[in-house]
């Protein structure tokens, strides 16, 4: 939780009035993210961002919200070389 609090505050110093809700959940990642959306303005998901053709599809969490979400989705494709958090 804090690699998330200090990477989140990096960006809120650029973007005083933007809200970010945090939250760290054992539960089946699309779920909690379609049942946060009921109450958000945007919902970000982030996509692992492989090369190639798989940079096409979409995974399976990000293409579940886009299809069941409450508010509008962004998602954003990680940088070449991102590393995800384990």
């Amino acid at each position: 939780m804090e690699i998330l609090r200090t990477e989140a505050a990096k960006r809120l110093d650029r973007f005083p009035e933007v809200t970010v809700h945090a939250r760290v959940e054992r539960v089946r990642p699309a779920a909690m993210l379609t049942e946060a959306s009921r109450d958000a303005a945007l919902l970000v998901v982030g996509t692992h961002g492989r090369g190639g053709l798989r940079r096409l599809m979409l995974g399976s969490v990000s293409g579940e919200v886009l299809h069941r979400a409450a508010a509008p989705v962004l998602v954003v494709p990680g940088r070449d070389g991102d590393q995800q958090a384990a």
